[in-house]
Order: C-alpha cells, then structure tokens, then sequence
C-alpha cells in the first residue's frame, strides 16, 4: 500500500529522480496520511464471545421478556416457543460476552422440555445446536443516532460499540456487514436471522490524487473533482483547504446528494497558497 502511494505522489508532483530531498518529502507525506487515518480511525477491542446451549425454568413472564431461573432475561424477540407460561422448562441458547468493563448475556429461548430431567438439572443440554453461517449484507446508513446506525434494507440496527470498524459510518455511507446468521426450515435463500453483526466496512473506497474545486470555510464543506465531497476536520490538522489545491483524498462510496463518494482523510501535496 505504502509503495502504491509513494508512487502516486511522485507521479502526481512531477517527479523525474529520486534525490534524498525528494523521497523525504514523500516519507513525509505517507506519515501525514498515516497520521491523519488514524486521528479518523476508532478501534475498539472486540469481545470475547462463548455460546452454550442449556436448561433452565420460567421465573416471570411480562409483555415485553421473560425471566429464567431468576436471572437471565430473554426479549420477546428471542423466543421462538408460544404459549409459554411461569414453571415451564425450557431449552435456551445463552450468549456470554466479555470485555474489559462488563459481562453480558443473551439468551435464546429453543424449546419446552416436557420430559422428567432426573438428575441433569443443571447440566448443559444435548440438542441439537441451530445451523450459522457467515454473510456479507450490503445496506446503505439510513439513521444514525449517537453510536447506534439503521441500514436498509431490512431496518438493521448496528451497535457501533459492538462491531469491528475502522471508520465511523454517516447517513448515506454504503457499507458491507459482515453477520453470522440463522438458518432454520422457515429460511429462503439463506436470509436467516441476523445473531451478530461482526464487522462493517464501506462497500467500495478508493485512494488518489485529486483538485480543490469548491471549500465554504462557514460550512467547512468541500468538493474534490466532481464527485466527492469531504468536511475539514477530517483534514490533515492545521490544513486549510483552498480552490486549486492538489489533495490526497482515502474517500468511501457514500449517497451525498449530488455527491457520490466521502472522503474519510484529506492531505494536501500541492497548495496554491505555496506555489
């Protein structure tokens, strides 16, 4: 990657050797790409994640969950048995996740178990474990409150604090999830239930050298070529953009009205103010 950009700046800045002067000056701008990428970048630990499958009684039932064994809590959206009612047995599918601030649990209600249990009250139960697999959905953002993003189609919820992502998604980003999900006898063509997000990344991106054409220094908007438009604090710290600048923009595929792509890091190469 690095090698690609050093020759993209030479070619963009006219460069016919490769004095020390010059490869400095190209050092020196990878490392400001480098350096702003990351400013852009947010990285969180991914949690440690353990899936058993196990017995347990129905505690408390209101509206909106279920209680089991009086403490795990199951949402009505999690339970795929009807009928059920305080004292059944049950199979359920418990969810642990770990990191370094808490635990948590999601549970999954299977079955109701109607045979005697003998003695294995609290042993893990033998089923059979719901078939997963792993697939890629394309969405666009269509909501974005705080750290919580809705894509479309299909009115997915993403909890930005619990997917791995290297940049922070906006209305209109066109994004790839990456999700494990459930196949049962009710799946067609491999659309089963979403159980977890595990990545997002942006559905296309690209990397090259482009030209100032518009900047409104109230709004902080601006414009590379005809198609990408960018904000300032996603430039290279202390930049101010002018018409006529020469940039490097690391920009994604993003629904910006007449704009089709976003720029995630903008470095300057050339500055007409400097020339």
């Amino acid at each position: 990657m690095l090698s690609f950009i050093h020759t993209l700046i030479k070619y963009t800045l006219g460069y016919k050797s490769s004095s020390k002067d010059e490869s400095d000056e190209i050092n020196s701008v990878i490392a400001r790409i480098e350096n702003a990428y990351e400013e852009e970048t947010r990285k969180g630990e991914r949690s440690n994640k353990d899936t058993s499958y196990k017995r347990g009684i129905i505690t408390l039932i209101t509206t909106d969950y279920l209680v089991v064994d009086e403490f795990y809590v199951c949402d009505v959206a999690n339970i795929s048995v009807n009928n059920l009612k305080v004292g059944d047995k049950v199979c359920y599918s418990l969810l642990m996740e770990r990191d370094n601030h808490e635990e948590k649990h999601k549970i999954k209600i299977i079955s109701v178990i109607n045979e005697s249990w003998g003695d294995a009250e609290n042993s893990e139960v033998d089923i059979v474990k719901p078939q997963t697999l792993t697939r890629c959905i394309v969405g666009k953002v269509m909501e974005r409150k705080n750290r919580l993003l809705v894509v479309e189609p299909n009115n997915i919820t993403v909890n930005l604090n619990k997917v791995e992502s290297e940049f922070i998604p906006v209305i209109g980003d066109w994004l790839q999830l990456e999700t494990e999900v459930e196949i049962d006898e009710v799946s067609y063509n491999l659309n089963g239930e979403i159980l977890e997000i595990k990545k997002i990344q942006p559905l296309r991106s690209r990397l090259d050298v482009g030209t100032v054409t518009s900047f409104d220094l109230t709004k902080e908007i601006g414009v590379i070529g005809k198609d990408t438009v960018f904000n300032k604090r996603i430039c290279e710290s202390g930049y101010i953009p002018c018409v006529g600048d020469k940039v490097i923009s690391d920009s994604i595929e993003s629904d910006q009205g007449f704009y089709t792509w976003r720029s995630l890091t903008v470095v300057p190469v050339l500055q007409v103010s400097f020339t």
